[in-house]
């Protein structure tokens, strides 16, 4: 993710490398609602890694750990950040999706998932 140089939090928006969710690749509204899950069963929301960062695609990765990044870095935060109305989803581990726990107005999944900034961390 992106980095806001003034306090090292991620930068939240809905664009590639940051903090929310990106229309319609991570979420596909219907009737004005992002539903937890997409017909055929796939997770909707932002994708995390549950795992060790060595096992992200190396295009996430920041070229200074052996990615090919040329922007961003690697967050970590604990699990239990991603509560109601959020919920966290296993789906191809180590891929794991935060989405909504519930139907949920596109605007109110992008604030609850801004409002997890402050619990994100720099991994290293």
């Amino acid at each position: 993710m992106l980095v806001n140089d003034a306090d090292r939090l991620p930068v939240v928006g809905g664009g590639d490398m940051l903090l929310g969710v990106r229309v319609p690749t991570d979420v596909r509204p219907v009737d004005g609602l992002v539903h937890p899950l997409r017909p055929g069963g796939r997770a909707q929301g932002m994708s995390v890694m549950a795992e060790d960062w060595r096992l992200m695609n190396p295009r996430l990765v920041p070229e200074r750990l052996g990615g090919s990044a040329l922007e961003g870095e690697i967050f970590e935060t604990d699990d239990g950040v991603f509560a109601p109305p959020l919920a966290l989803r296993p789906e191809r581990p180590p891929h794991h999706v935060v989405g909504p726990e519930e139907p949920m107005a596109l605007g109110g999944l992008q604030t609850a998932r801004a409002a997890t900034r402050p619990s994100w961390r720099l991994w290293w």
